[in-house]
């Protein structure tokens, strides 16, 4: 039971480098000790909604996504030349990626009904309202840069005046960055000849385009995390640090106490 709490622990910890350190510690209790300071000294600072789970691979503790770290993927791979495609071309290209042991990867979505998005219409046809615009947080795609790298309207994504330290951190998580098109897998459903795309270029937003004229980049993203405590379609479920540690200073007590205990 200890060993899978202080597993459960360490899959936690963002640094992967600590994580390694801990591990190699022979002693468990001198490993849980330690990986529950590390924890309750991380935990006092904020959790980070983006974790560098390794390969390549970054996860999002927010949505209970992991995203492919190289967001122009398709190019480095020599898929597309320059990695910008139309639609229906990204769409296959991502359902047809195997990456890091898993081939459930897809494009990431944008919410039509998003209001905190900074415009609205109404398409007619029977279909409710819609939102457009900038400062969109409620779809996957817009959340990760609007709300996790700290785009801005008017600049550019690259630009960090006025982010916090851990929008900062986070846009270093990703490689192959660049003001551009971005492509979705959400499709406008009052005219299947239209999708909807994230503009990431200075004064961009969330809007609809038609397909036929339109390209952009395709990020890469699939539900749930890839990390040692378990992948499934809910994420893990790990403990706060400070339980852990009520946890096992409880068990480390136990087990004193058993070696203390003289022989009968």
């Amino acid at each position: 039971m200890m060993r899978k709490m202080l597993d459960q622990l360490l899959a936690t910890l963002p640094d992967i480098a600590l994580r390694a350190r801990l591990a190699r510690m022979t002693t468990p209790l001198a490993k849980a000790c330690a990986a529950v300071a590390a924890a309750v000294t991380l935990s006092g600072a904020g959790h980070a909604a983006l974790i560098d789970r390794g390969s390549g691979m970054i996860y999002d503790t927010t949505l209970n996504l992991t995203w492919l770290a190289d967001m122009n993927y398709a190019k480095t791979t020599g898929y597309d030349a320059d990695g910008k495609m139309n639609p229906d071309d990204a769409l296959l290209w991502a359902n047809d990626l195997v990456y890091g042991g898993y081939d459930d990867w897809r494009l990431p979505n944008l919410n039509p009904f998003d209001s905190s998005c900074s415009a609205s219409f109404h398409p007619g046809g029977g279909y409710g309202v819609m939102y457009q615009g900038w400062n969109c947080v409620g779809g996957e795609l817009s959340h990760l840069f609007w709300v996790d790298l700290g785009i801005k309207v008017g600049e550019s994504v690259l630009n960090s005046t006025g982010d916090t330290s851990e929008q900062v951190a986070n846009l270093a998580l990703f490689s192959n960055v660049q003001d551009s098109t971005l492509v979705s897998g959400t499709d406008y459903a009052p005219d299947s000849v239209f999708w909807w795309y994230l503009s990431i270029y200075p004064g961009g937003g969330q809007f609809i385009g038609e397909k036929l004229t339109s390209q952009g980049m395709a990020l890469a993203v699939r539900r749930g995390d890839v990390s040692g405590c378990g992948d499934s379609s809910h994420g893990c479920t790990v403990p706060e640090p400070q339980t852990l540690l009520l946890a096992l200073m409880a068990l480390g007590a136990s087990v004193l106490a058993a070696r203390r205990r003289p022989p009968r």
